[in-house]
C-alpha cells in the first residue's frame, strides 16, 4: 500500500489537500517508452535502450504515483501536469515533487501542486 498526499498551494497557504491510497503492484510493461528508455550515442543518434529490461522498483512506484495523480486531478477538477525529468528525480530522491503553471497545458489557478509520498510498504516493515 502506498499513501500519497496531494497539496494545492496559493499565496503561501494550502488551499486544498487530498490523500490517496494506491496499490504499488501497478502494472508496468517493459515495452513502455519514456525519457529513460531512449539514449543518444556518441554519434548523436538516438537509440532505444533494450526494451526487454524488467521494470525497476522506481518504475513501479512511478506508475502508482502517476495513476494516483490522475485520480487526484480528476477529484480536484484540474488538468494533469506534465512530468519533467526534474520531477521524476525529485520523486526518486526525496519522495516529493512540485508542479507549477509551467507543468500544465491548461490554465492552473494555483501557485503549485505538491505530491508527497507519506507511506510505503517498506515503511511498515521497518
Amino acid at each position: 500500500m502506498l499513501r500519497i498526499w496531494f497539496k494545492l498551494w496559493q499565496n503561501g497557504r494550502m488551499k486544498e489537500s487530498l490523500t490517496i491510497e494506491s496499490n504499488t503492484a501497478s502494472s508496468v510493461t517493459a515495452s513502455s517508452v519514456d525519457a529513460s528508455s531512449v539514449t543518444s550515442g556518441s554519434d548523436g543518434v538516438f537509440r532505444r535502450v533494450d526494451s526487454a529490461q524488467a521494470p525497476t522498483e522506481f518504475d513501479k512506484l512511478f506508475a502508482s504515483v502517476d495513476s494516483a495523480l490522475e485520480e487526484a486531478v480528476r477529484a480536484m477538477d484540474l488538468a494533469k501536469p506534465i512530468w519533467f525529468p526534474m520531477n521524476k528525480n525529485d520523486l526518486a530522491r526525496f519522495g516529493r515533487t512540485k508542479f507549477t503553471q509551467d507543468h500544465f497545458v491548461e490554465a492552473f489557478p494555483y501557485q503549485s501542486l505538491e505530491i508527497e509520498i507519506i507511506e510505503t510498504d517498506e515503511d511498515k516493515h521497518e
